[in-house]
């Protein structure tokens, strides 16, 4: 059985950094959150330890997500769908 302290994860389209926070709180090291947007950074700096990287998946290295995971034991990479689809808050009516 793996200890969750010998997972490293990278989140892709992190968004504000729930499923970072998430992972963190479940004893999982985020090394990288990335997204395009960055408004993002802000949060994920303030409430998770995972840096930054403000970038398009599309573009983004190989060796970007490789060099964060390091030779740990167990890679985790994460990766979510839009909150926006989901979110009462786009169900909003207008009126």
């Amino acid at each position: 059985m793996t200890d969750r302290n010998d997972i490293v994860a990278v989140d892709l389209f992190c968004g504000v950094g729930g499923l970072t926070y998430g992972l963190e709180k479940a004893g999982i090291d985020v090394r990288l959150a990335v997204d395009v947007d960055e408004d993002c950074e802000h949060p994920i700096g303030h409430n998770t330890n995972a840096r930054f990287l403000l970038a398009d998946v599309n573009q983004l290295a190989p060796s970007t997500i490789t060099d964060a995971f390091d030779k740990t034991k167990v890679s985790l990479l994460a990766g979510c769908a839009p909150c926006q689809p989901f979110s009462t808050y786009s169900r909003r009516t207008k009126q």
